[in-house]
Order: C-alpha cells, then sequence, then structure tokens
C-alpha cells in the first residue's frame, strides 16, 4: 500500500473503500463478478498485479 494512502486512513474508511467497489462495480462489471480485484499478495514475492505483464524472476 503507498505510505501516503495508508498515512490518510482512507484505507480504513468504508465509505472511501465503498465508494471505490462502487467505481470498480460500474466501470468493469465483469472483472468485479469474476473476482478480477480480489488480490490476496501476502507473503508473496516478486507479485505483479495487472493485466499484460512479463515478469521474469530469479530465486536463490
Amino acid at each position: 500500500m503507498l505510505p501516503e494512502l495508508e498515512e490518510s486512513g482512507a484505507a480504513d474508511s468504508e465509505p472511501i473503500v465503498s465508494a471505490a467497489q462502487r467505481v470498480l462495480e460500474l466501470t468493469d462489471p465483469s472483472g468485479v463478478a469474476n473476482g478480477k480485484y480480489l488480490v490476496d499478495a501476502r507473503q508473496a514475492k516478486g507479485v505483479q498485479v495487472g493485466d499484460h505483464n512479463v515478469q521474469h524472476n530469479t530465486f536463490s
């Protein structure tokens, strides 16, 4: 999460989170219905979120 977003408290504000979810529902209803925006990256390494990404990782 962006430090500015975390510091502002917006991520914990129910009205702001609800408004953001509504924007997603209006702009990409099929993506929302398919779970496109439900991302859990806890304990992930080398993560990209989005469409049409290319990433090459080498972990040792």
